[in-house]
């Protein structure tokens, strides 16, 4: 299908190949207009089938479903951008509960809410711990229930 040049650039000052650039530009974007939701469906598709698997350990998935509406939205967002190879937008290291441990901070009106995982191994990202935070210092209960878990996948992945 060949499109007449678009009347904003026929009679430009731009250089031709500027122009001719900026001409098929304009032709792929009429190419495709009839191919937006196909191509966002295709897209979508591809991107999903590259994530990495989420896996809950112990009871961090049922203590996420006890968050606030809020909290649970925004964690399970910055879960969403792990899956895909980002990084949270508030995040801390943990390397003292195992390497690669991180926990991903939210606030919100309710309070403070931590979701703590480790994305170091190949298969997964393992969510270890989720909990609301009541004080400033990782509570030694939070960090235990952590380390217990770490450990666990440390073991199970050995044998």
């Amino acid at each position: 299908m060949v499109l007449p040049t678009p009347p904003l650039y026929r009679n430009s000052s731009l250089p031709d190949c500027l122009r001719v650039r900026c001409t098929q530009l304009t032709r792929t974007q009429a190419d495709l207009t009839g191919l937006d939701g196909t191509y966002n469906i295709l897209y979508t598709k591809a991107v999903m089938g590259q994530e990495k698997q989420i896996r809950w350990l112990g009871s961090s998935f049922r203590d996420l479903l006890g968050f606030p509406a809020e909290a649970r939205r925004r964690a399970g967002f910055q879960l969403h951008k792990i899956q895909a190879g980002l990084d949270p937008d508030d995040w801390k290291a943990f390397d003292s509960i195992g390497a690669g441990t991180r926990e991903i901070r939210i606030k919100s009106e309710d309070g403070i809410f931590r979701v703590m995982y480790v994305t170091k191994f190949v298969e997964a990202i393992y969510v270890l711990h989720c909990f609301q935070k009541k004080t400033q210092k990782l509570g030694a209960r939070d960090k235990k229930i952590a380390e217990m878990r770490y450990r666990a996948i440390v073991n199970d992945r050995k044998t």
